[in-house]
Formats: structure tokens, sequence, C-alpha cells
């Protein structure tokens, strides 16, 4: 089972390498940096460690955005509100199943 998780947290990174690389703006910039650390005699593995954190500070920024947005708020807000109704329907329901049950077996 660690083999398939640890393979699957490989292939993520690797693919997410990829994307970096090849994507068009900034995989061109990320390609220069990767150059001008290995032109220094470097591995390159610093460029892709930075060019990761400003990604993950970029999606930690969006994620942010959205969490102090006033819609998400109000969906967030309506999505909780959904969710208790039907834990309440749902624990309601399994009483009255579980109250019927208890009730048969008593008759036998």
């Amino acid at each position: 089972m660690a083999k398939g998780k640890i393979g699957a947290v490989l292939g993520l990174l690797a693919g997410a390498a990829i994307g970096v690389l090849f994507a068009p703006k900034k995989g061109k910039l990320l390609r220069g940096k990767i150059k001008e650390e290995l032109d220094k005699g470097g591995t390159g593995v610093d460029a892709l460690k930075n060019a990761f954190k400003g990604l993950g500070d970029e999606i930690v920024d969006t994620c942010k955005d959205c969490c102090n947005d006033e819609d998400v708020k109000k969906m967030v807000k309506k999505g909780k509100e959904k969710a208790h109704s039907i834990a309440k329907k749902g624990i309601s329901r399994a009483k009255k199943g579980l109250s019927e049950k208890l009730k048969t077996r008593k008759k036998k």
C-alpha cells in the first residue's frame, strides 16, 4: 500500500514539474533559470524548488482570496445549512427505522 502512495506522490510531482517546464510563459522563464543554474555548475534543482514554492504561494493566495470573497462565504454557509438539514433528516430516519426494528423484535 505504501508503495502505491509513494508512486502516486512521485507521479504527481513529476507531472507538475513537466507541466511547469512546458507551460508557455512560465515554462520559458523556468527553463532559462535552470539553464543559468546549470551554467554556474549547479543541478537546476534550486530553480525548480523556487518555481514550486512560487506556485504554492500563488495557490495559497488564490485560496485566501476565494475564502474572503462574500459570494463564496454565502455559498459555503448555504452548503453547511443544507448539509445540516440533510444530516438531521438522515438521523431522524435512522432513529425511526431502528425504533421500528426494535418493536418488531420485541413482538417476536
